[in-house]
């Protein structure tokens, strides 16, 4: 897979958070390529969480169908206002505000 399907996917993967059921914006940034992030900020933790993972394996399956692949270097996460890790209670409760996904 060349740079334009790399751009394609994380384009798609981008406006995936304006599709389905629960709409809430994903932000792609660029750490150095290969490595790329991806973030939704919300306060539906639960629902944050499962909308990057879904993402996520919908990359990683056109990535595969274009003959590449995108590897996950750390699941998308809970994270804190402070940056920290959030653990969630089983309810889904627990303190932060955002999700993320570091993947290449």
């Amino acid at each position: 897979a060349g740079i334009d399907a790399i751009k394609e996917v994380l384009l798609l993967g981008k406006n995936a958070g304006d599709e389905g059921e629960v709409k809430m914006p994903i932000e792609v940034t660029i750490v150095a390529p290969p490595l790329y992030i991806l973030r939704t900020q919300t306060e539906q933790k639960e629902e944050g969480l499962k909308k990057l993972i879904d993402v996520v394996d919908m990359m990683q399956g056109e990535m595969a169908r274009r003959g590449g692949k995108v590897d996950v270097v750390v699941p998308p996460r809970v994270v804190g206002d402070d940056g920290e890790d959030v653990k969630l209670d089983n309810d889904g409760a627990g303190s932060g505000s955002s999700s993320s996904s570091d993947d290449n």
